[in-house]
Formats: structure tokens, C-alpha cells, sequence
């Protein structure tokens, strides 16, 4: 592994993560996730809004940010804690979380729209409805982020999958539901003059980037794309041995994990987000989606170094491209000096997706 004084100048900022607590705190708690992200070298995360009960309203919002400070505050851990809320198809329920956006942020830092069912089943799957969303914050003026899970639900195969045949989640979940996902985003944000900025999370797919980087140039609104380390690291033959690696968009092919770390390397994606989504052994073998995703982001930078890219570099510049793109002073960002090392970050979780890929 690379050695960890290389890791220790990065302000590294993960704008996609998942951390459970709550009705789900079997899965991991905000404590817990906070201490392994410090001890991970990330300086600031965004946490996404389909917790149990998720973060669409007022109360949940409030709530959470008021626990996560106090828990920052018992830790000692200097860590920024943003969170972007859930969008609803209710146009009453858009106008109050853009007031909570303009009152809260940067604790709020946006808002997240699933346009197909996934960990928590918060998809806003018809198109009328996802129309009337972009409508409505278009409407309101909103010039902040909407966070995209791009999986159009008519191309989901749900009947194809089957737990105790792990290679069937991708076919249940097949590439052109993310194209096409991008693709209807992209028009409907554009036919309603849409502001603000648009960023597809967890972009998977080759095709999926070059699809946006065509369609970007002239459109009102800003685009941004993301992708995790495990569809740079990992590819279907080794999902399809075991139910452990199953997340959502799924692996995919050799062919196309290779295509993706290249855009990576050319400077075609604008960061890396972990996406982590921690579950526990038992909900990961009834066919929950979601992986850890902390030590995976070691092993990736670390995979960045033997190739000669400069992870520091890398880290910075993704790091100066969220907080631009979110409007977030990253300045008063602090550093952790004190890292643990990618198996201790590793052995946090019941099962490391990266097990015997650390040489």
C-alpha cells in the first residue's frame, strides 16, 4: 500500500455517502460512520437523504443535523457534516425543503431526486411526476444542486432478480436503464429552463458519460458527473460470485470498468464519491444493495500512485470542483494528521468488497 504520509496534505471531501442510524442504526450509526470517514483522511461528507424515517421534511432534517453535531461534538472530530434533503413529487413539499435549502445551507447543501426505486424506496418514477419537480424548482428559482440516482424504473427487471443467484442483479438492473435515466433528466430539466445544476451520481457506464459530455455544451444549467471506486475497481464476474457486492447502478463488464478508470484518468469525471452504503451480513444475503466505501477510496488512490497519478493532486482538484459546484467555502476544512491504514479501515465492516485487492 501506498504510504500514508502521501494520504495526510489531502482535503478530501465525499459528497455521496450513506449513514444509516435511526430506525437502521443495526446497519451503522452516524458515530460510527463519522469516526471511520475521519480516520479515512475525508475532511467533509454530504449525506444522502433515504434514511428510515428519510430526510423530506422539516422535522427529520432539523433533527438530524442537530444529533450529528452533538455527535461530532462528543467525538472531537473536526468533520463537516452537510446533508442534501429528499425530493418528493408533492410541489408543496419541493417549496418547503428549497425554503429549508435558503434558510439551512450550507448544513443543506440540496437535494437528492431518485428517478427509480432503490435503498429506500423513495423513486419518483413517472416522467409527469419527475416534469413536475423540475417545474417546480425551476418555478421557485432554485439555482443550487439536485443530486440524480439515474435509473429509469420501465427498464428495471425486478422479476429477474434472485438472491441466491448473485449475477441476476445486473440483469435486473441493465445499462440502458441508466442511459435512458440521463437521457429524460437531461430534456426535462432543459424543456423547463432549469437554473440550477444537475450531478448523476454513481455514473457506471462508459456510454453514460459520453451521453453527457455530448449533450452539456449550450444547456442552461450546470452538469457534473461522479463515480465510486467500486465500478473503477470491481467488475460483474466478480459480482456475479457473490451476493455481497450487489449495489445499485450494478458492477459492470471488464470492458467498461477499464473505459471507466481511463475518462477517470483523462480528466473526464469531475470527482469520486464512495457512495458508501453500509448493511449487515444478513441484509446483504436477502439482496440489499449498498457496499462500504471508505477503504475502497484508499485502495483507489493508492491504485491512482502506481499508475503515477498524483492522488493529492487528485483530491485537491476534485475537492475545489464540489465545493464550487455546491457554493461551500472548503477553506475552514480541516485535515486529519492521524490516518488508519486501509485493512483498519477495512475491518470497520462485517465484509470488505476489495478483499485480496490490496496487492
Amino acid at each position: 500500500m501506498a504510504a500514508l504520509e502521501r494520504l495526510i496534505d489531502m482535503l478530501i471531501i465525499d459528497p455521496h455517502v450513506h449513514l444509516r442510524d435511526w430506525n437502521e442504526a443495526h446497519k451503522e450509526t452516524m458515530a460510527h460512520g463519522f469516526s471511520v470517514a475521519w480516520a479515512a483522511g475525508i475532511s467533509a461528507l454530504f449525506e444522502m437523504p433515504n434514511t428510515s424515517p428519510p430526510l423530506t421534511k422539516r422535522s427529520s432534517i432539523e433533527r438530524r443535523i442537530a444529533e450529528a453535531d452533538e455527535i461530532l461534538r462528543r467525538l472531537d472530530i473536526p468533520l463537516f457534516h452537510g446533508l442534501h434533503a429528499g425530493i418528493t413529487a408533492n410541489p408543496d413539499q419541493i417549496r418547503q425543503i428549497v425554503s429549508i435549502h435558503d434558510e439551512l445551507f450550507p448544513r443543506v447543501v440540496g437535494f437528492k431526486l431518485y428517478v427509480g426505486h432503490s435503498t429506500g424506496d423513495m423513486g419518483i418514477t413517472e416522467i409527469s411526476d419527475q416534469l413536475k419537480v423540475w417545474k417546480t424548482l425551476a418555478g421557485l428559482g432554485y439555482r443550487g444542486v439536485v443530486a440524480i440516482h439515474a435509473e429509469n424504473q420501465k427498464f428495471l427487471r425486478p422479476e429477474l432478480q434472485d438472491s441466491k443467484r448473485p449475477e441476476t442483479h445486473g440483469m435486473s438492473r441493465p445499462p440502458l436503464s441508466e442511459v435512458a435515466a440521463i437521457q429524460t433528466q437531461l430534456v426535462l430539466a432543459e424543456t423547463v429552463s432549469f437554473r440550477g445544476h444537475l450531478h448523476f451520481c454513481h455514473v457506471s457506464l462508459s456510454d453514460s458519460l459520453s451521453l453527457i459530455r455530448s449533450q452539456q455544451r449550450g444547456l442552461p444549467f450546470g452538469v457534473t458527473i461522479g463515480v465510486t471506486p467500486h465500478h473503477l475497481m470491481l467488475n460483474d464476474s466478480q459480482a456475479a460470485r457473490s451476493a455481497l457486492l450487489s449495489v445499485n447502478p450494478p458492477i459492470r463488464n471488464e470492458k467498461n470498468r477499464n473505459l471507466m478508470f481511463q475518462h477517470v484518468l483523462r480528466g473526464d469525471v469531475d470527482w469520486i464519491e464512495t457512495d458508501h452504503a453500509p448493511h449487515t451480513l444478513a441484509d446483504k444475503r436477502r439482496g440489499a444493495s449498498g457496499l462500504p466505501g471508505f477503504a475502497g477510496l484508499r485502495l483507489l488512490f493508492d491504485r491512482f500512485e502506481k499508475l503515477g497519478v498524483s492522488a493529492l493532486d487528485f483530491a485537491k482538484a476534485s475537492g475545489d470542483v464540489i465545493c464550487d459546484t455546491y457554493g461551500i467555502d472548503g477553506s475552514a476544512f480541516v485535515m486529519n494528521e492521524k490516518l488508519s491504514d486501509y485493512y483498519e479501515l477495512a475491518g470497520e465492516y462485517p465484509w470488505n468488497p476489495y478483499e485480496g485487492m490490496d496487492s
